[in-house]
């Protein structure tokens, strides 16, 4: 390898990003008097800049539902509602759902502030989603207070950290899925300042090279 080869490879290395979300899928049937589904899945990676992205889904077939997904962001994070739809005859284009998003002080750990306040809706959800929540709803919803239908940002900029993301539903629709879209985009590694240094010394030896072939 050249040294302007070399030179070439190493300034490729300082703009490699690492990292990724890391999901745990917990709070599954809280109350334990329906049945839902909770998962977390490896999605696409997004076409603008380096990033990271999961599939999180909340899957309900009875009500009253309430569950939650914990999450860590290395970078900063969107959360996309990605769709929402329901099932059945009982259901109509009135029909929300309850969101609640906690700010964490570890992993999997207590939640320090809620970032969703639209309203009470989930007051009466079990365990660790009660409280102030934000709705989202189908596209075309005829429900009169704000909601995020599918198409739109549920949260945005979320900082580097651990956070809960939690859904309650206590009557209709009865059954139903809401899936989001978690984005990280991962902070570039900057060289160490030894590393540009070194670059320096070397974009020196092949200006030297140059002039000796000159």
């Amino acid at each position: 390898m050249t040294c302007t080869k070399l030179l070439g490879a190493m300034s490729l290395s300082a703009l490699i990003a690492t990292g990724a979300i890391a999901a745990t899928i917990d709070g599954i049937d809280e109350g334990g008097v329906f049945t839902t589904t909770i998962s977390a899945s490896a999605g696409g990676i997004p076409t603008s800049g380096p990033a990271d992205q999961l599939s999180l889904t909340f899957d309900w077939t009875r009500t009253p539902a309430a569950g939650y997904i914990d999450f860590t962001l290395e970078g900063i994070g969107n959360l996309f509602l990605s769709s929402y739809a329901f099932f059945g005859a009982n259901n109509s284009l009135s029909d929300v759902t309850g969101i609640t998003l906690d700010l964490l002080n570890a992993p999997a750990g207590a939640a320090t502030s809620r970032l969703s306040n639209d309203t009470n809706f989930c007051a009466a959800a079990a365990g660790l989603v009660a409280g102030d929540c934000n709705l989202i709803g189908p596209t075309g919803s005829t429900y009169g207070v704000s909601f995020t239908q599918p198409g739109e940002f549920a949260f945005e900029n979320l900082s580097t950290g651990s956070y809960r993301l939690g859904f309650f539903d206590s009557s209709t629709p009865e059954n139903a899925l809401a899936t989001f879209s978690l984005t990280d985009s991962i902070a570039v590694v900057p060289l160490p300042a030894g590393g540009l240094l070194f670059i320096g010394a070397l974009g020196a030896l092949v200006v030297v090279r140059r002039r000796k072939k000159g």
